[in-house]
């Protein structure tokens, strides 16, 4: 099989409101600016597709996802969708993603699968956990907390449902390498990567139950999440987790996969224009940007 590459970013939170701080200054001022840096950039690296793993906006103003799908039809290559729990705060913004991304969502709905090559590709939604532990679609309209300043209280789940597309989907599959693409991590942030301050959005609550299913799978599963705006990787039995940092806050990088045959080499990049992570830097917390072992790796598909 001739080698063949594609890319992930995550968390664009593109339209939102004036700059923040979560673990560096998020700079939603620029993030258009940013990502259509991300566009010119990425087509040197001849990727095959790039998969976007969610909190792709969170805006109630229709004006800002005609905007993006503008951007997105713009690149001459496929994009891959993944709704993240701002994309899925609403009925409105949920329903509004659905409706203008039609053509990055293949089966019109945010969990899909699909094959390239060599690789099953399992995009995963995730649902909500309400305070009476009732499951939904999206977040529990009586939660107070404004989700822009804090993740306390939130709780995300597969749900059943979602669960059993996925255990399907393994059987079915049993033969193919999965990736998973999931917006919220199985696994927690590793203690190399935590500092003073460090905030931590959450796993899955229900992340064991997932690691249980992937562990079953006979072939190599490889996660792929965000959330966390902070790169890591986690090693655990035939998983791979890979959780990339945001595209709007430092270090401001994405991933490539270069896949072969038997293994796939892990680059992480910056962009072009150096300064948006300059801008964004919170002096001391550069250990976001992971370790060495967080950043170039490679994974073994025997």
């Amino acid at each position: 099989m001739k080698p063949w590459a594609f890319i992930q970013c995550s968390d664009l939170h593109l339209g939102y409101d004036p700059d923040g701080i979560w673990n560096n200054r998020v700079l939603t001022t620029k993030s258009f600016d940013i990502f259509q840096c991300f566009l010119n950039d990425v087509l040197a690296y001849s990727p095959d597709f790039i998969i976007i793993t969610g909190d792709i906006c969170s805006c109630e103003d229709d004006i800002v996802p005609r905007k993006i799908k503008n951007l997105f039809d713009s690149l001459e290559i496929p994009l891959y969708l993944l709704g993240g729990n701002h994309d899925l705060s609403t009925h409105q913004i949920r329903e509004r993603e659905l409706k203008y991304f039609d053509t990055e969502l293949p089966e019109g709905k945010f969990t899909y699968a699909f094959t390239h090559k060599n690789l099953r590709f399992c995009m995963l939604e995730v649902s909500w956990m309400w305070k009476d532990s009732s499951v939904h679609a999206v977040r529990d309209p009586e939660h107070p907390i404004n989700m822009k300043e804090s993740h306390k209280g939130f709780q995300w789940v597969l749900s059943k449902e979602h669960l059993h597309w996925l255990e399907n989907e393994l059987k079915e599959h049993k033969n193919y390498p999965i990736v998973v693409s999931i917006h919220t991590p199985l696994f927690p942030i590793p203690d190399r990567c935590k500092f003073e301050g460090y905030r931590d959005s959450g796993i899955l609550a229900n992340a064991e139950d997932v690691r249980d299913l992937l562990y079953k799978h006979s072939r190599p599963c490889i996660i792929l999440s965000g959330h966390m705006h902070m790169n890591y990787v986690v090693y655990s039995k035939n998983i791979v987790q890979i959780t990339t940092s945001a595209l709007c806050e430092y270090p401001i990088e994405f991933r490539k996969f270069s896949v072969q045959t038997h293994k796939i080499e892990v680059h992480t990049f910056g962009l072009s224009n150096t300064s948006f992570a300059q801008q964004s830097l919170i002096p001391g917390r550069e250990v976001v940007q992971g370790q060495t072992e967080d950043r170039t790796f490679i994974i073994n598909l025997e």
